[in-house]
């Protein structure tokens, strides 16, 4: 399963330490003129910087502190960027707080506070920024003490009370990542940064991902434990090499139960089919049951459907896009992942934000290749479906010619009087928490696809798939497999869905400290029918190439106010069209097929969807105002979000999601 390159890195001895060699610097530091792809502001590296960075330049907690040391920003203002991220001549008067670059104009920066507005009270001004360094009176600016970013508090209102300044803050590494030498964090940003460029040359790419795998090599080799069921765990590497064990626990009932109803006009509907028109968005309510972690949910939920051409999941045809906001909720529901992002926020210097916004299309683009070069979607699907539960439940749908039994039409009428209930009481609440999930139907001789929509079958045993992806309160990955139903009320003019789970893979906080994937099992009518013998079998293995790629895009810091921006603006009537062009040019089956694409096509159609994610980030925000980031589980959502669309419909599907 490893090829080359992973095996020759894991062949070496233990205690060896990877060294960076001269041509894979060279890889790293190889520079052409790009397009600038954002506002916000970036500093240029010089070509022999790596080399000199430890003997000569700052260190590296300077140059988070303090990034006028790395020159003048790259942005297109002649103005000096704040510490606030604005531009302006006028930072510290004009309440941006100080200036941290200079424009290419005036480049340098200077000891001398003396520019920049007016004086008032004997109030300082910002540090001059000149065109040459012996313009510069006192010389160029220094770095100050590591308290420099942080506020000295007003003072009480009690006059002998004196303020005290707060905490300094600290940035924290990342729990689980090796401590790297400032020289390995530089050229790692550098290949980020490389990567983000869109080279163009295949062996440029494979030295860049080499590089990483270097710098990323574990000090020593995991513990590969096995990589099928003999055992009873089915493993997943979320990071590329570490092994984590997916055990399988068998359930007497559903672990999970959803039902929605849909507002839907009479035309819709005729005797044994109702029309579901594609990319066109439905809005209700649901409920969700889900015994196996003692949850019961109400809420909103929208939903955009589409032709799949290709799935994650296995014999599907067409599926819909599903967002839901959940009003209501009892049951545990830890919060995990929001304390962490607010944590990290609370904790960073401002320079670190910075970093994240400079940096974000870097990352994303990283973990975007990770993902779909790692296979990780094949891999989480592995070990999610077992096959032969896959075949009880093909058995089940078609018992009693794909009529539902009269057990799953008492828990529909069940549920259908929880939300009833529910929807008069929470009806008005805010949401507690947002999840981005997919819903798909499986191959059934009752669907009945057209150009525009798809006819789906009323009455009858659906074979289904679920996927559901939660950034915070607490981050998870599900995927359900089961039996659907759809029923059109004509009293009430809605259409019901019932879906009950008998499979269900459970990966709570797969990037917090100790993720434990789990999946359930249970009969495939809810009660009765005999759960099937083990049958996963993981077909992807480790990589070490993978490893150094996903930990160097971990180490970049979240921007936690990308999703949170103005969609309008990010996303302007004239960039939805010209990306709406450009994707039908991009062809994403191509991850599908027997072949794989080279390096080059991967990176070009990664640059994709990351222009594309521009125009749906509130499909991808939590409820929490910057409550996540794109990270793992937003790229998983994205990627698999895109490649289930049509070309056509690619950018209509993604593009303005209600809040």
């Amino acid at each position: 399963m490893l090829d080359e390159a992973d095996q020759e890195i894991l062949d070496r001895p233990d205690g060896e330490k990877p060294q960076i060699s001269e041509a894979q610097a060279q890889a790293a530091l190889a520079t052409e003129e790009t397009r600038e792809r954002k506002d916000v502001s970036t500093p240029a590296i010089a070509a022999g910087e790596v080399a000199t960075a430890t003997a000569k330049g700052p260190t590296l907690d300077e140059m988070m502190r303090c990034p006028w040391l790395k020159g003048p920003h790259n942005g297109t203002s002649e103005e000096a960027l704040c510490q606030d991220m604005t531009h302006s001549w006028q930072c510290d008067a004009g309440g941006h707080g100080q200036r941290i670059m200079c424009p290419k104009t005036h480049p340098h920066m200077c000891e001398d506070r003396k520019c920049g507005g007016w004086v008032e009270r004997g109030r300082k001004k910002d540090h001059c920024c000149e065109k040459t360094e012996q313009e510069c009176e006192s010389g160029l600016r220094k770095c100050p003490p590591d308290d420099f970013f942080v506020p000295t508090p007003k003072p009480t209102p009690d006059p002998t009370a004196r303020p005290t300044p707060s905490p300094t803050r600290r940035p924290r590494p990342h729990p689980g990542l090796q401590k790297l030498t400032q020289e390995e964090v530089e050229v790692e940003t550098l290949v980020l940064t490389r990567l983000a460029e869109v080279p163009q040359n295949e062996t440029e790419i494979e030295m860049l991902l080499k590089t990483l795998a270097d710098i990323e090599r574990p000090r020593s080799k995991p513990a590969l434990v096995s990589s099928d069921a003999a055992d009873g765990n089915v493993n997943i590497y979320a990071d590329g090499l570490t092994p984590l064990p997916v055990p399988r626990e068998v359930t007497d009932g559903f672990p999970q139960e959803i039902f929605y109803t849909f507002p839907m006009e009479d035309s819709v509907v005729n005797g044994t089919h109702i029309f579901i028109e594609f990319a066109k968005p439905l809005r209700g309510e649901f409920v969700r049951e889900s015994p196996v972690l003692n949850s019961h949910e109400y809420g909103k939920v929208e939903h955009r459907w589409c032709d799949n051409p290709m799935s994650t999941f296995p014999g599907v045809i067409v599926g819909g896009a599903e967002r839901l906001h959940t009003l209501s909720h009892d049951g545990p529901w830890p919060t995990a992942s929001l304390d962490r992002a607010r944590d990290e926020q609370a904790s960073r210097w401002p320079h670190t934000n910075w970093l994240a916004k400079k940096m974000r299309r870097a990352k994303t683009m990283a973990t975007f290749l990770f993902l779909l070069s790692s296979k990780s979607a094949d891999q989480w699907v592995n070990a999610a479906v077992d096959p032969n539960h896959v075949a009880k439940l093909a058995e089940f749908v078609e018992q009693h010619g794909g009529q539902p039994e009269s057990s799953l039409v008492d828990r529909e009428h069940a549920l259908l009087r929880k939300l009833v209930e529910q929807s008069s009481k929470s009806a008005s609440r805010r949401p507690s928490s947002s999840s981005s999930d997919c819903f798909h139907l499986g191959v059934n001789p009752g669907l009945q696809m057209t150009s525009t929509g798809v006819y789906v079958p009323l009455g009858r045993k659906l074979f289904s798939y679920k996927g559901d992806i939660m950034s915070s309160p607490l981050g998870y990955f599900h995927v359900a497999s089961g039996t659907s139903t759809f029923r059109y009320d004509s009293s009430k003019g809605v259409l019901n869905i019932y879906f009950g789970a008998s499979s269900l893979f459970r990966f709570a906080d797969p990037q917090g400290p100790a993720p434990n994937p789990k999946v359930f099992i249970g009969p495939a009518d809810g009660a009765s029918f005999t759960v099937a013998e083990e049958g996963r079998v993981q077909e992807v293995g480790p990589s070490h190439i993978m490893h150094g790629l996903y930990n160097a895009a971990h180490r970049i810091p979240l921007d936690y106010d990308y999703l949170f921006s103005d969609p309008q603006k990010l996303c302007p009537p004239e960039k939805f069209n010209r990306l709406a062009e450009e994707a039908k040019d991009m062809d994403l089956m191509v991850f599908r097929g027997e072949e794989k694409p080279s390096l080059v096509y991967q990176v070009q159609l990664m640059n994709h969807l990351v222009d594309v994610m521009d125009c749906g980030t509130p499909f991808l925000r939590a409820k929490q105002q910057n409550g996540n980031g794109v990270g793992l589980l937003e790229t998983i959502v994205w990627a698999h979000f895109l490649m289930e669309s049509t070309p056509t419909l690619r950018l209509q599907n993604v593009h303005d999601w209600e809040q």
